[in-house]
């Protein structure tokens, strides 16, 4: 049951009412409907022996004259709450993803360019350049009882 459901006129304009032996939600959304239990001239018939908290579990049983519900307890959630924790989430996550991006900025570098080079092959440029002459250079490094090898295997078929 919500206010719109019973709006206040029609409530007020009532000589009695039995809402007796219903589930009632001791919520905070009810709050509404305990303060016109109290407030209101109309009649409520088995009020409050047929009148009992059904839904929360801490107050099942509990009669609706001993619910209540105060101030302290119902406070609406503050919008603004809600815009501080979005924003600052947002801020934390965009400080996180510049932190990431300053430390791995090289392999972000070489990652794209790989993905360049991958994209243009693919699409048949060919990214070599002819007229350079490459040289390659290596060295091995070797024990005194490998030289003989080395000499006349490895090396005559590295170069």
């Amino acid at each position: 049951m919500n206010k719109t459901s019973l709006p206040s006129i029609s409530l007020n304009s009532l000589e009695q009412i039995n809402l007796g032996d219903n589930p009632f939600s001791c919520t905070c959304n009810q709050k509404w409907f305990f303060e016109w239990i109290k407030q209101t001239k109309v009649k409520i018939v088995g009020y409050p022996n047929r009148y009992k908290c059904r839904n929360s579990n801490e107050l099942v049983g509990q009669f609706l004259k001993d619910y209540n519900p105060t101030d302290d307890i119902c406070k609406p959630w503050n919008p603004l709450y809600t815009m501080a924790i979005v924003l600052s989430l947002f801020g934390v996550s965009i400080l996180v993803i510049i932190i990431c991006v300053w430390i791995c900025q090289n392999n972000i570098k070489n990652t794209v360019h790989l993905l360049r080079v991958v994209y243009n092959h693919r699409q048949g440029h060919v990214a070599f350049d002819e007229r350079l002459n490459y040289e390659y250079h290596a060295f091995a490094v070797y024990c005194g009882a490998d030289r003989e090898w080395v000499h006349n295997v490895f090396k005559v078929k590295r170069e």
